[in-house]
């Protein structure tokens, strides 16, 4: 949701994850930054991406590259008043 405007959920935002459940307990990642995000290792071999510069699709929902064992993606509006969309975090498998 966008706090700043309001307090509703964004129904815009969309997530999917095809993969085992991931256990309950501790888990510390050791995070990885490079120029395209931040990369955390987590169980089943898996790592979430988080995407530092988000680039705009077509698509609504936008989807995650093939191969993606999950995904977070949303809309927002652009400078110009179109809505555009793009995937937020992947998460990749082993």
């Amino acid at each position: 949701m966008a706090q700043s405007v309001t307090d509703t959920p964004d129904r815009e935002v969309t997530r999917a994850y095809t993969g085992e459940p991931f256990p309950r307990g501790e888990l510390t990642p050791r995070p990885a930054d490079d120029a395209h995000g931040t990369r955390l290792p987590v169980p089943h071999g898996t790592t979430l991406h988080v995407h530092r510069v988000l680039a705009p699709v077509p698509g609504n929902p936008p989807l995650p590259r093939a191969g993606a064992a999950g995904h977070v993606a949303c809309g927002w509006p652009g400078p110009d008043g179109v809505r555009l969309h793009a995937v937020l975090m992947t998460l990749d498998a082993g």
